[in-house]
């Protein structure tokens, strides 16, 4: 598909205005009108979509899903998830939420965490996080008074820190 300078400019505007608050405006009347094509990967696919918001023009839309059907973002920040990261299974933090902020890297055993600010993996041996432990200087995998013991302590961890980054 052809794009021009001005089409690039303004999609970077949208992605930039209007995903940092997408679990907001998701519930705030955008809606996807129609799907146009989707390019399917291993742990994530690439729809593009025409979505319409309340008292604006449609928007064509490029993003990223889980393969369960969950959004995960912008195409480029599903890529680096999975091959920087190695995060294979995408999770929501909770049932209600729109967009996933938890993942499993199962060759590592660690479950990361994160928001458009930030993004830290916890594994055994890791401190389980909180938010208010430590200082600046404190490393988030040291944000904790009990260690990781097990994967599901791991994805706690991850829960906690995509909530405290959010």
């Amino acid at each position: 598909m052809y794009s021009s300078f001005f089409d690039t400019a303004v999609a970077e505007l949208f992605v930039n205005t209007y995903i940092p608050r997408i679990q907001e405006l998701l519930t705030e009347g955008i809606d996807c009108k129609q799907v146009l094509s989707i390019k399917e990967y291993d742990y994530y696919d690439i729809k593009t979509e025409i979505w319409s918001m309340d008292g604006q023009d449609d928007i064509e839309v490029m993003s990223a899903y889980s393969k369960k059907g969950d959004y995960l973002g912008n195409p480029k920040t599903a890529k680096m998830l999975v091959e920087k990261f190695g995060i294979k299974e995408f999770e929501k933090t909770q049932d209600d939420h729109c967009v996933c902020s938890i993942g499993l890297n199962p060759d590592k055993n660690m479950y990361s965490g994160w928001s458009h600010r930030a993004i830290c993996g916890f594994t055994i041996g890791d401190m389980i996080f909180e938010g208010n432990f430590g200082d600046d200087k404190t490393p988030y995998k040291k944000h904790g008074s009990v260690k990781i013991e097990n994967l599901q302590q791991a994805k706690q961890s991850a829960i906690n820190f995509a909530e405290y980054v959010s």
